[in-house]
C-alpha cells in the first residue's frame, strides 16, 4: 500500500488532511488495502478515516491544486511528508504510527523485518525546512 517508493507522496497528502482537519494525537494504521487514520481535533473530539489508493489519489490532485495557497497552519503534511522521505532512504514500507507529546513512534517492513523507529516531531520539522531550503 504505502511502499517505500510512494510514501512520501502519500503521506504528505495525509498530513495535508490532518492540517486540514486540525488532527493532533495521530495514529495511522496501514495495510495492504488501505490506511486507517485516528486524531483528536483541538475541542477533544476523536476523528477517523479510511483512505485507500483511489482516496488518496483524490486527496492528492486537490493538494496539488492548492500547494503554495493552503491557508492552513497545520505541520502534519510537512513532516509527514519527510518521514516518507526517511522511510524511503531506510526502503521500508509504513506499518504503523503513533504520535506521543514529542515525536512519532514508527514501525515499517523492510527486506530485513520489521524495524522500530522514533521520530522527534522537532527534527522532521528541521529536516523538512532544510529540504524546501535546498529546493528553492
Amino acid at each position: 500500500m504505502l511502499s517505500a517508493a510512494i510514501a512520501p507522496e502519500c503521506l504528505r497528502t495525509l498530513g495535508w488532511e490532518l492540517d486540514r482537519r486540525g488532527g493532533r494525537g495521530i495514529e495511522l494504521v496501514v495495510d495492504d488495502e488501505a490506511v486507517l487514520a485516528a486524531w483528536e481535533n483541538p475541542p477533544g473530539v476523536v476523528g477517523t478515516a479510511t483512505y485507500d489508493l483511489s482516496d488518496l489519489a483524490r486527496l492528492q490532485g486537490h493538494a496539488r491544486q492548492l500547494r503554495g495557497r493552503w491557508p492552513g497552519t497545520g505541520q502534519w503534511a510537512g513532516r509527514l511528508r519527510t518521514l516518507g522521505q526517511e522511510l524511503q532512504a531506510l526502503g521500508v514500507d509504513l506499518r504503523l504510527l503513533v504520535e506521543d507529546d514529542e515525536g512519532l513512534h514508527v514501525s515499517a517492513r523492510g527486506a530485513e523485518g520489521m524495524v522500530q523507529r522514533w521520530y522527534a516531531l522537532e527534527e522532521l520539522e528541521r529536516l523538512d525546512a532544510e529540504r524546501r531550503q535546498r529546493a528553492a
